[in-house]
Order: C-alpha cells, then structure tokens, then sequence
C-alpha cells in the first residue's frame, strides 16, 4: 500500500488463525490501518500494491470512498480471509483494476483479471 506521497507501507488487520475460536474480525476491523511499517517488517505481511491512502495514520479506517481501488482490496482480502488463503497471499497488485493480481505461496501469480465475480474466480 502506498501512503500518501512518499512510498511506503502499511500494515492492515489481518486476520490471526485464532480467531477461528471467536467470532471471525468484522469488515471494518479488516479495513483498520495499524501502523505505517517499513519494509524488513513486511515478511509475513500481504501486501496491497498500487492502492494509496492520502493521509494515513494509525487506527484510521480507511474510506473505500477515498480511491476507486480500496473497496476491490477490501472485498478481495475478506473474500480470501472467508477462503484461509490470505496468510498465503504475499502481494495483491491493483494497479490496474482489469488486471488484478495476487502472490499465492510465494510460487504462483493468480491473475483475477477485473474485480467482477471475485468469488466464483477463487473456487
């Protein structure tokens, strides 16, 4: 995820296996910024490319009103999350919303193509 002007990432609720022993985390807990991270601390993160929030900050939820490529992110990490895939995904790309691509085991790039019909593509 790009954070503002100046490159950079940031870190977004990701789902912990744990949870499955509660109630699993809300779409808004899934769209919470945590903390603006630098890049030694992305292992282990999935990463959104090609999406910008303009004034990031920790414990903002970010407004998928705010760019056209955030609610496609959203809908993407909860429908992998709903699927266990999302601690297997390394790097989602939006840049290009008609040619959305995901990092899957550090081995595949899946190519979803545009954001419609997300669901069935992932069966």
């Amino acid at each position: 995820m790009r954070a503002g002007r100046r490159a950079g990432s940031g870190a977004l609720n990701r789902p912990n296996p744990s949870w499955k022993k509660g109630p699993p985390p809300t779409r808004k807990q899934l769209m919470k910024l945590i903390r603006r991270v630098t890049t030694p601390e992305t292992a282990g993160i999935t990463l959104a490319r090609g999406v910008e929030v303009a004034e990031p900050k920790p414990g903002l939820v970010i407004d998928p009103s705010e760019n056209e490529k955030i609610q496609p992110m959203f809908d993407l990490i909860a429908l992998l999350s709903d699927k266990d895939m999302l601690s297997d995904v390394g790097v989602i790309d939006l840049s290009k919303l008609y040619d959305i691509q995901f990092t899957y085991l550090d081995r595949f790039t899946v190519k979803l193509g545009s954001a419609e019909q997300t669901d069935r593509k992932l069966q």
